[in-house]
């Protein structure tokens, strides 16, 4: 079976089936909202429509758009499966106000689903960046997170999600024999949260760290993340003006950026980033923060779009997020914001490194 696609008769048979289509496309009040999940329900229960039409309703109704690619393979075969695993374990029990599964319901299914297909957030993200151009205009719920990984499990993973727990809700009770509880949480090597390096937690205690590793005396830790920086920036320049090259400053760079994974991507960054800020150093001012060499360097490494598309698929840069920017409105306007904030942030601390040479005398031995 291939992946089901709405044709001209789909919305013909949902209105056979006896669900209201006129309201999916929502402006609905509370008494025509509770009806339409009735008759969806009632729909699914008495099996009026066949997985792959419910698969569809499911994402038209959940999601508010029907399937954008054809992904996972044989979705519906899919929710079927992990919603008869998910039923031999406990009944999927509905909120008593909104007649929607109950939190934890929706996180079973979800791991179920993730588990079912082996799923990782490098394989996530690949799916996402594979098919980006089907997907980059699609709008990011208002109520995620601001970040690639949460915007792909939106735009991919839902309509199963959705299916999965309307099948589930209307299976029969467990036999009693059951063993009862709950699909275990899957096991991954990343986290699937948001996560930015412009908020390095504890990061006064990093920098202390990274002070002693650059031979920079500091008897206590930075007692701000504002002194950290300034410390650091001195440290750094020290380490250029003393042994040369850009290696040991983009290195140090990368040790305190927080990036919680693979390095290779903002190692090169930083590399970079600290080359072009020495090229510029005769422009800088020593006492001035420097924003328009910050934003020249940034505008000088922000990769193409084929690069960011590479990019999307490591799960660090996936999870980021930048709390300066306001809310993106589309996955496109998602992958600018995170490819602005990793960017603006290293070539905002190569600069500062580089310009504080201006008035840091070398470090002794």
């Amino acid at each position: 079976m291939t992946e089901p696609t709405a044709d001209a008769t789909w919305t013909v048979r949902v209105a056979h089936a006896g669900v209201p289509v006129h309201l999916l496309d929502g402006g609905f009040d509370d008494d025509e909202f509770a009806l339409l999940e009735l008759m969806i329900l009632r729909a699914a229960h008495d099996s009026r429509l066949s997985d792959e039409d419910l698969y569809l309703l499911m994402a038209r109704y959940w999601v508010g758009r029907l399937p954008t690619v054809d992904w996972p393979p044989q979705a519906p075969t899919v929710a079927r499966h992990c919603a008869t695993a998910l039923a031999r374990r406990c009944a999927c029990e509905l909120d008593t106000f909104t007649g929607s599964p109950k939190k934890d319901r929706r996180r079973m299914a979800r791991n179920a689903i993730v588990q079912h297909l082996e799923l990782t957030p490098v394989r996530l993200l690949s799916v996402l960046s594979a098919h980006w151009p089907e997907l980059a205009h699609l709008e990011v719920p208002v109520d995620e997170a601001s970040s690639l990984l949460a915007f792909a499990e939106h735009v991919l993973l839902e309509p199963v999600i959705a299916a999965c727990l309307l099948l589930w809700s209307v299976l029969g009770p467990p036999p009693k024999d059951a063993a009862g509880g709950a699909i275990s949480d899957i096991p991954t090597t990343h986290s699937w949260d948001a996560w930015s390096p412009l908020e390095i937690a504890e990061r006064p205690q990093a920098a202390h760290a990274e002070l002693a590793r650059l031979g920079w005396r500091a008897d206590a830790a930075p007692a701000s993340c504002d002194d950290a920086d300034e410390m650091l920036a001195s440290a750094r320049a020290a380490a250029l003006l003393t042994y040369g090259g850009t290696g040991r400053v983009a290195a140090s760079l990368v040790r305190t950026s927080g990036w919680p994974g693979e390095t290779r991507l903002v190692v090169n960054l930083a590399d970079e980033a600290v080359g072009l800020a020495v090229k510029r150093l005769a422009d800088m001012d020593a006492q001035t923060d420097n924003e328009e060499l910050v934003d020249s360097v940034q505008t000088s490494i922000m990769p193409p779009q084929p690069t960011l598309l590479e990019w999307m698929r490591d799960p660090s840069f996936g999870t980021m997020t930048d709390p300066t920017a306001g809310a993106a409105a589309t996955g496109a306007e998602m992958l600018h914001q995170a490819a602005y904030g990793l960017t603006l942030s290293v070539a905002r601390e190569a600069v500062n490194a580089v310009s504080a040479t201006l008035r840091t005398p070398p470090a002794t031995a």
